[in-house]
């Protein structure tokens, strides 16, 4: 529990340390920095989301792996025009407290998430994930 509540101080310093000068390849491989696994490729990478209906909200969850931030984006079911929620998103969850379209109707919400680097959106986006929502 209190790892998890430093996990996000520790990546910041972490990050903010391998962008030093004199943060050197050699201290990078000696402090265990490096990612595991394959490399990251940005223009076929994608961020991953689950969606969940709770009272009053959706929340939102998912993983952004090698990315700086996410761009979430809602529709509602059958709607073309996807609408920004949340710009560079740096961390998860985040909940959609947004109100029905028509009161006391539920409906079916599509949400959808870019990876973002520097600012700029990269990579495929996510699975397209839908919920039941009713507010």
């Amino acid at each position: 529990m209190i790892l998890e509540q430093q996990l996000p101080t520790v990546r910041a310093v972490i990050k903010k340390t391998k962008a030093d000068p004199l943060c050197t390849p050699s201290v990078v491989t000696q402090m265990e920095w490096e990612a595991q696994g394959g490399t990251f490729n940005p223009d076929t990478a994608r961020p991953m989301i689950e969606v969940e209906a709770q009272r009053g909200r959706v929340k939102i969850t998912g993983k952004k792996p090698g990315f700086d931030a996410v761009n979430i984006y809602f529709r509602k079911k059958g709607d073309v025009q996807w609408k920004l929620i949340a710009p560079n998103r740096l961390r998860f969850p985040f909940y959609d407290e947004s109100a029905l379209a028509v009161a006391n109707t539920p409906e079916v919400r599509e949400y959808m998430a870019i990876g973002v680097i520097a600012d700029e959106e990269i990579g495929q986006p996510s699975e397209i994930k839908e919920v039941v929502y009713a507010g």
